[in-house]
């Protein structure tokens, strides 16, 4: 048996996570704050326990699991992926912001070459 967690800043994708390993067979967990003293029991290093720690007093959850060494490598890569696209869909989210649009027409511009107007916020 294999032990695999990870902490995710969303209770959403921790559950969507419990869910899906619940799937693939195994003991799977969901802690979250008040529940510190699982970490200690996990076998991990002081600088990922404190990671957790940290994490969990925040308001995240930490999704542990005891799955087969045969499926290890398949729940890890789920774990890892759950979640994942809300970090690729966070630049079509900022690029539609009015100071995206600013900031990249500024940016589309020399300063240098502009003309002078005494006002150091335009140019």
């Amino acid at each position: 048996m294999a032990t695999i967690s990870k902490l995710f800043r969303r209770p959403e994708d921790a559950e969507k996570a419990a869910a899906d390993l619940k799937g693939m067979g195994g003991n799977v967990s969901v802690i979250e704050k008040g529940a510190e003293g699982e970490l200690d029991s996990m076998g991990l290093s002081e600088q990922a326990l404190n990671y957790y720690k940290m994490g969990l007093s925040i308001g995240g959850k930490i999704v542990k699991a005891d799955i087969d060494d045969a499926k290890a490598a398949e729940a890890n890569k789920l774990l890892i992926d759950t979640g994942f696209n809300r970090l690729t869909e966070r630049p079509a989210q900022w690029s539609t912001s009015p100071s995206y649009v600013q900031a990249k027409r500024m940016a589309a511009t020399n300063p240098m070459d502009a003309e002078m107007t005494g006002d150091f916020r335009t140019y």
